[in-house]
């Protein structure tokens, strides 16, 4: 999925946060919007979208090529929000095993009847589950319409989905300024619970153009690396790598002292057997000393018999 009624509208600054903007309670109209941007695909566009939107963009196919040339030879690669598939002629021309998803159904349908070679199944940005790894992901011209809560989990389910090192490739779309605070004002003035970033409608049309900051934000605490970037054709490219998950490293592991070895070793069973002889040595003593000098007797030997004993625990062999 990508084009909706209304489109082309830049980022603007910083997004306002809290639940409840105006009287109409936020994450019950984002629960609307996600549900009626579905509808919208369903009815609105799938039947007629290829026909508005088909072609690829030059910038587009571009940054589809630099994807393909990172990926290994017949490799698996997953287009996720792939609407009716118009990357997926580009893809396996290169010899790549394409798979598709999408939240549409009916944008699946049509994906389905020009491509039926290809699997296809319905999902969307957050909920994506994949059974391996891929060899390289997308999404072309589908995050503006998610809202900004659902962006961070949208990139790192994109992550997950792409083995370590593997080449994604994503899109952020770009429009005027102006344009873009003008829709959300008349959003705003119509009650609708929006943010900085959003266009918004009663009739259920959605977009939000995040700030390159928090776009970038998002792509580093998912373990997204940009390697490449471009503006064209009212978007920007982004072509990351997976960055490997963190992994504890062996060489770094602190090397024990002598020190730290012998306050940790266990006792062998020389120097239990010596300890053991010492106390039963002292039990005697310490039997004599009562009788003859009494109780100061006893703790002064107690004491000794405590250092010999210690003395010949640390000097005795270990293992």
């Amino acid at each position: 999925m990508s084009r909706d009624a209304s489109d082309r509208h830049r980022q603007i600054p910083e997004t306002r946060s809290g639940a409840t903007v105006g009287a109409v309670d936020r994450a019950e109209w984002l629960e609307t919007v996600r549900r009626r941007k579905v509808e919208r695909f369903d009815t609105l566009h799938a039947p007629d979208y290829d026909e508005h939107w088909g072609a690829v963009p030059a910038t587009h196919a571009d940054y589809v090529a630099r994807l393909v040339a990172a990926t290994p030879p017949g490799g698996r690669v997953l287009d996720a929000a792939c609407g009716t598939g118009r990357f997926f002629p580009q893809l396996i021309a290169a010899g790549l095993r394409v798979e598709g998803v999408d939240a549409s159904a009916a944008m699946l349908a049509n994906a389905a009847r020009k491509h039926p070679d290809v699997p296809t199944r319905v999902a969307g940005l957050r909920t994506l589950a994949v059974d391996a790894p891929y060899d390289a992901v997308m999404c072309v011209d589908a995050l503006e319409n998610l809202p900004p809560e659902d962006w961070p989990a949208a990139i790192a389910a994109l992550r997950a989905a792409a083995r370590d090192g593997a080449p994604v490739y994503l899109t952020v779309e770009r429009a005027d300024a102006d344009d873009i605070a003008r829709l959300n004002g008349e959003a705003a003035d119509a009650g609708l619970p929006v943010v900085d970033g959003e266009m918004a409608d009663t009739d259920g049309g959605y977009h939000y153009y995040p700030p390159r900051t928090r776009v970038r934000d998002w792509l580093a605490e998912a373990g997204l690396d940009v390697v490449d970037e471009a503006d064209g054709d009212d978007y920007w490219h982004l072509l990351c790598r997976a960055a490997p998950h963190s992994t504890p490293d062996p060489t770094t592991r602190r090397t024990p002292t002598a020190t730290s070895r012998r306050r940790r070793r266990r006792p062998s069973i020389a120097s239990l057997a010596v300890g053991t002889g010492a106390g039963m040595a002292g039990a005697v003593v310490l039997l004599l000393v009562a009788g003859a000098f009494g109780a100061a007797g006893v703790v002064v030997t107690a004491a000794v018999e405590a250092l010999v004993v210690y003395v010949l625990y640390r000097w005795s062999p270990t293992p």
